[in-house]
């Protein structure tokens, strides 16, 4: 590890997959910056976290957010406010986290979701949300840095994804690309390298 601990900007910090990428962050001596709607949802997190307040829906308030920091982790979502909230937070909110670093490069890893390239299924149709977060996870294959972000499909590879933010080349977790091998495959790869899967 570094002598001074890399800033890891979480975002989507008080879901249920970002408590859990806070306390692994923390865990491996990262100081870790967490953004939040609402300061009262943050009480659950560990002290050591930072919290700052910003609106993904407003770039303008992410200034703070994203100063001086190493590396950002989205693990954000719309919570199923429909097809407005899926393009305002699931892709708008990666535009406008990108939009407030000014073209500094950081390591990203995204967090969408199991079943994203799925376009017709009814949940899909029903919501887009698939739709508007594979714009998002384009967004950010296009700002990122010459290693390219992590890409994480589905919560369970979620932590694993941040155990690479340092360095070395990009990787997409994908269980559901048939392209793929199994999750239990994956697990067994080494922290230092891992398959590039779905493309």
């Amino acid at each position: 590890m570094n002598a001074a601990p890399s800033t890891v900007l979480v975002v989507g910090a008080t879901g249920s997959i970002g408590r859990l990428v806070v306390a692994e962050a923390l865990h491996q001596g990262h100081a870790v910056r967490a953004l939040v709607r609402d300061l009262a949802r943050a009480r659950g997190l560990p002290q050591q976290a930072q919290r700052v307040v910003g609106d993904l829906t407003r770039a303008e308030t992410l200034a703070a957010a994203v100063e001086g920091i190493a590396a950002i982790v989205f693990t954000h979502g719309s919570d199923g406010g429909g097809k407005a909230a899926a393009e305002q937070v699931d892709y708008g909110g990666v535009r406008n986290v990108l939009r407030a670093l000014g073209g500094r490069e950081v390591r990203i890893a995204l967090m969408t979701a199991i079943g994203v390239m799925n376009r017709e299924g009814a949940y899909n149709r029903s919501t887009q949300i698939h739709d508007w977060k594979r714009r998002g996870e384009r967004l950010v294959r296009a700002s990122g840095p010459e290693t390219g972000p992590d890409l994480v499909r589905g919560a369970r590879a979620a932590r694993r994804g941040l155990r690479h933010l340092g360095a070395g080349p990009a990787h997409e977790l994908a269980p559901e690309d048939p392209k793929c091998r199994s999750t239990t495959d994956r697990t067994r790869t080494s922290s230092s390298t891992r398959a590039r899967c779905g493309r």
